[in-house]
């Protein structure tokens, strides 16, 4: 996957558990990440990498950079109570959504948080108190 897909990707969006797996580092706060990310971007220096921080206690912050682009954050609050299991997932679909409909890699970013985001604070509320990601969040609110 590192030597065949990753030089084809224009962005590749590890979470914690798969970056300490591909850097084999320990990653529990901002700073390791910011370390693992800069490892990743040395390891393979052709790709953005997006390092998503969902697995962290105290905020949802994802950063990102690669060889030509400084480390950046994207930050949203954290949203408690929901079952976000599937968030990496949306949030790489996004922005190979965004990038396909023609923004640039950061607005893509940018979008794609936005957009994930958006469907973990108005999740579904099912029986039994149990709230899924709304991923149709936005067409229900007429926002397109």
């Amino acid at each position: 996957m590192t030597k065949e897909l990753f030089p084809l990707a224009n962005v590749v969006t590890p979470n914690i558990p798969e970056a300490e797996f591909l850097t084999g580092m320990e990653i529990k706060n901002k700073r390791q990440m910011t370390e693992a990310l800069e490892a990743l971007i040395e390891l393979y220096p052709a790709t953005v990498f997006v390092l998503k921080g969902g697995h962290l206690e105290d905020a949802a912050i994802d950063i990102y950079g690669s060889n030509s682009l400084t480390v950046n954050e994207l930050k949203s609050e954290k949203v408690a109570g929901v079952n976000n299991h599937g968030s990496g997932c949306t949030f790489a679909s996004a922005v190979a959504a965004y990038l396909a409909r023609g923004h640039e890699i950061e607005e893509s970013l940018n979008l794609a948080k936005n957009f994930i985001s958006g469907g973990l604070r108005n999740s579904l509320r099912l029986e039994g108190g149990i709230s899924l990601i709304d991923h149709f969040w936005r067409s229900e609110k007429g926002i397109h």
